[in-house]
């Protein structure tokens, strides 16, 4: 009998801005016989090293000791669940390709790219739900809150180290500081963190943050998988996932060498119109905020071919 440790296959990364869609496209490849996908872990990425003030890591910050643990983490997990790809979605590696790639030099990633305008105002409703959250927070909603992202890890291991990693970086005995994860400092944040987020984020309008915050994870994206060897990096639009399931699931399996039967119907709860959004939920003057913010990315990524798009929000 051949087993999925006969099969293994590369690591795969799914690499993009928080709400640009890893989470459905990582849920839904979830679904393949042959694919788990292992939710955010951050806490075995970032184990040993503390909590430094961003999320960036480069291959200076690997020792040998760190790279064996990580290796053999994911080791433990492919093991336990049986298949013979493993997926890990965390946002944060946007700025991490290089520190990732040091681990796992044949790792697969895949790009989710989405409209940065659709994208800024999701994070903003998700710094505005967090902040309500914590400044109104129960300690039974803080209990359903963590029982909730527990429940995303397949195993008690992983669990267990989750409140290890979070307990000797937060120092705390306060369980409501908890929420926000150790990176901010107990405090009401979401996302990525760049370098100067702090300072930004005294400076700036919360929906200016929120559009740097996609800005920024582009860049880093995109310097990043520059560097991965050819034929190890597949780009997907989230419009077009949407749009046309079937054809891109076809086109992402083949790059991770699976087969896709559509009668599985992998795709079945994927929401068309959740995009194009920000032509009705950005304000004139919200456009005017954030677009010499994204407008540069948006460029690059073929959104937009002038800055016309918040220019002419002026005249409305």
């Amino acid at each position: 009998m051949t087993t999925p440790e006969a099969n293994k296959k590369p690591y795969v990364f799914i690499v993009g801005s928080p709400r640009s869609g890893t989470t459905i496209l990582s849920e839904v490849l979830d679904r393949h016989p042959k694919i788990t996908q292992w939710y955010e872990p951050y806490f075995i990425w970032d184990w040993g090293i503390g909590n430094l003030d961003d999320d960036v890591r480069d291959e200076a910050m690997l020792t040998q000791a760190h790279k064996a643990f990580i290796q053999k983490e994911f080791g433990l997990f492919r093991h336990k669940s049986r298949s013979s790809v493993v997926i890990d979605k965390s946002p944060e590696h946007c700025f991490k390709i290089p520190f990732v790639q040091a681990v796992f030099p044949e790792a697969k990633w895949i790009h989710l790219i989405r409209d940065g305008r659709d994208v800024t105002l999701s994070i903003k409703r998700e710094w505005d739900l967090r902040r309500d959250i914590v400044k109104g927070l129960s300690l039974g909603k803080f209990y359903r809150e963590v029982s909730t992202m527990m429940r995303l890890h397949h195993f008690w291991r992983n669990r267990i180290q989750i409140g290890m990693f979070e307990f000797m970086n937060m120092k705390s005995l306060n369980p409501l500081k908890y929420l926000n994860k150790s990176k901010w400092k107990g405090t009401a944040g979401w996302g990525p963190r760049f370098p100067g987020w702090q300072e930004k984020l005294e400076a700036l309008s919360l929906t200016q943050f929120t559009a740097l915050q996609w800005a920024k994870s582009v860049e880093y994206t995109l310097e990043g998988l520059a560097a991965i060897p050819e034929g190890n990096a597949l780009d997907v639009r989230y419009e077009e996932f949407l749009n046309k399931p079937d054809e891109q699931l076809e086109r992402i399996l083949s790059f991770l060498e699976l087969e896709y039967d559509k009668g599985w119907n992998m795709a079945h709860d994927l929401r068309p119109a959740n995009q194009g959004k920000w032509r009705s939920g950005l304000t004139p003057p919200m456009r005017m905020e954030i677009g010499p913010v994204i407008t540069p990315a948006l460029m690059k990524l073929g959104y937009v071919d002038s800055d016309s798009w918040y220019k002419d929000a002026e005249d409305e």
